[in-house]
C-alpha cells in the first residue's frame, strides 16, 4: 500500500459518516476536540508574549529593537504552535480514544457483523496512553535525529520532507490502533504498523493537515482517521 493509498482512504471515508450513522459521535468528538483545539490556540496566544519577550531580551542592541520585538512576538507563537501541536495530537488519541473506539467498532460490525474483543473504558484508556507514550517518545526521537541531518547541506531540502513522513506515520498509527485493540496484543500492533508504513503516513498527513483547518477540522478528522483505519484493517487482516 503506498503513500497516496493512505490519502485516498482517508477522503473516501467522507461516505462513512452517513453510511454508518454516526452523527452523534461526530457531534461528541467534535466538541471534545474542539474543546482542546481552543485550549491550545489559548496557550499560544497567551504564553507567546512571554516567550517573545525572553526573546527579545537576548538581542542586545537599542537600534531596531521595536523591528525585532514584533518579530519575535510573532516567532515566539509559530514555535510554540508547533510544539503544543505536537502534543495535541496525542492529547486528542487519548481523550477522544473511548469514543474512536466506539466508532471503529461500529464500522466493524456493519462491514463484518464481528465486534472483536471488548474493552472496558479504563482497558481503552490505558492502552490508548501506553500506545501513544510509546509513539510520541519515538517521534520526537525520529524528529530530533532528522532536523540534525537538515544541517548537513546535502541533506537539508530532503529533512522537511521526511520529518513530515515520520510524524504522519505515528498519527496514522495512532488512529490504526483503533482497530489493532479489538484484534491484536500491543506488539503485534507495533509489528503491523511497521508493515504498512507508507499507508499509514498517508492516512497521518491528511489527517494532520485537516486539523489545521479551523472548527471543520476538528470535527471531521478523527471521524474520517477511525474509518479509514479500520475500513483498511478489515479488508487487509
Amino acid at each position: 500500500m503506498s503513500f497516496f493509498s493512505g490519502i485516498f482512504a482517508y477522503l473516501n471515508a467522507l461516505r462513512g459518516i452517513s453510511s454508518y450513522r454516526l452523527g452523534t459521535q461526530v457531534l461528541i468528538a467534535g466538541l471534545i476536540s474542539l474543546v482542546l483545539g481552543a485550549a491550545t490556540y489559548f496557550i499560544v496566544f497567551y504564553f507567546g508574549d512571554d516567550l517573545g519577550q525572553q526573546l527579545i531580551d537576548l538581542y542586545p542592541f537599542e537600534k531596531g529593537k521595536n523591528i525585532m520585538s514584533g518579530i519575535a512576538g510573532w516567532l515566539s507563537r509559530i514555535l510554540l504552535g508547533l510544539l503544543v501541536f505536537f502534543i495535541y495530537k496525542y492529547l486528542l488519541l487519548i481523550v477522544l480514544s473511548p469514543i474512536l473506539s466506539i466508532i471503529s467498532e461500529k464500522v466493524e460490525v456493519s462491514l463484518t457483523g464481528d465486534r472483536g474483543k471488548r474493552f472496558s473504558l479504563f482497558g481503552e484508556i490505558f492502552r490508548a496512553i501506553r500506545f501513544n507514550a510509546r509513539n510520541l517518545y519515538k517521534e520526537i526521537f525520529y524528529t530530533i535525529i532528522l532536523l540534525l541531518v537538515g544541517f548537513i547541506p546535502a541533506f537539508s531540502p530532503f529533512a522537511p520532507i521526511a520529518i513530515f513522513l515520520v510524524q504522519g506515520y505515528y498519527l496514522g498509527l495512532g488512529f490504526m490502533d483503533f482497530f489493532m485493540e479489538r484484534h491484536f496484543t500491543y506488539r503485534e500492533s507495533i509489528r503491523l504498523g511497521k508493515d504498512n508504513r507508507l499507508w499509514l503516513s498517508g492516512l497521518g498527513a491528511a489527517t494532520g493537515l485537516t486539523l489545521l483547518l479551523p472548527v471543520l477540522g476538528f470535527f471531521i478528522a478523527p471521524i474520517l482517521a477511525t474509518i479509514a483505519a479500520t475500513e483498511f484493517g478489515i479488508k487487509k487482516y
